[in-house]
């Protein structure tokens, strides 16, 4: 069998986990690669050898953007939703 696929998880705030999500993953045996945005931690240009992002939301809504930049930080999200990160 080959490598055990993974996922590309964008974190926003220092509270957040996968909550949820990560009893999911892990029993569709995927792993999840954290990005800690609000840590600073670079957005990847494209989803690479990944399945594809979760895009956790944080606890603020997407119009309080203003006050939470890191909500937009490594503004390359954008192409991580095609295949091949196209």
């Amino acid at each position: 069998m080959g490598s055990t696929p993974g996922v590309w998880v964008l974190l926003h705030a220092t509270c957040e986990t996968l909550g949820t999500i990560a009893c999911a993953l892990d029993a569709a045996g995927i792993r999840p690669r954290q990005i800690r945005s609000f840590a600073g931690q670079p957005v990847p240009e494209g989803v690479g050898d990944a399945a594809g992002p979760v895009v956790m939301g944080g606890p603020m809504g997407f119009y309080e953007c203003r006050a939470a930049p890191s909500h937009h930080r490594g503004g390359s999200l954008r192409a991580m939703g095609g295949a091949g990160g196209a």
